[in-house]
């Protein structure tokens, strides 16, 4: 059993569930937004980095490749106390942060160009930035585009680097109980002295 505030020692945070802690998670979730965008198959909008990679599709091919590149946090958590809620009666501590996220996403292929264009308009869409509210993420923008072609398979590919950048808050729950009664003195004797030497 984890340790509380009345029990003394460290306290261990639980993530908040309105939130995509992990990275993975968030990677997943970014998965969908890029396919739902962009229109291209799942099977073809892949994250960067893998255990194991899949095979490369042919050069004729549009497929994406995306991944978080940068991390920063902004400024201090802030800590606020919570009384009471169904998870902890007893009260908790709630702490909150944001940070800032580069993610590039990169699309191969002849019709890279157009993918890429589909993406960084529409990611401005109010509908298309619904989701990201659901899990406390914001769109802060996007830079500009690069074509760089790549020698994949002894062929020149056609490849758009697309960096977008997004502020998520994350929020971390600990058990500092709620101060229910304590023993309190007053030692009032410093300022009687100050009253009567006026």
């Amino acid at each position: 059993m984890p340790n509380t505030s009345a029990t003394g020692g460290y306290l261990v945070g639980t993530v908040n569930p309105t939130v995509l802690y992990t990275d993975n998670a968030l990677q997943d979730f970014l998965h969908e937004w890029i396919v739902g965008i962009t229109g291209l198959a799942p099977a073809l909008v892949r994250p960067r980095w893998q255990p194991e990679q899949p095979n490369i599709p042919q050069s004729a091919v549009d497929w994406c490749a995306f991944g978080i590149t940068d991390k920063s946090y902004i400024g201090q958590p802030f800590v606020n106390h919570i009384a009471s809620s169904i998870a902890y009666p007893n009260g908790y501590d709630e702490v909150r942060s944001h940070q800032e996220l580069t993610v590039m996403v990169t699309f191969y292929g002849p019709d890279a160009e157009n993918y890429e264009l589909l993406l960084s308009k529409g990611m401005f869409v109010a509908q298309n930035q619904e989701a990201l509210n659901l899990v406390n993420v914001a769109l802060t923008g996007c830079g500009g585009s690069t074509t760089i072609p790549e020698l994949i398979k002894e062929k020149w590919v056609y490849r758009v680097d697309l960096p977008i950048y997004f502020r998520r808050q994350i929020v971390l729950d600990y058990q500092v109980l709620n101060l229910l009664h304590g023993q309190l003195g007053i030692n009032n004797e410093y300022y009687t002295e100050n009253i009567t030497a006026g």
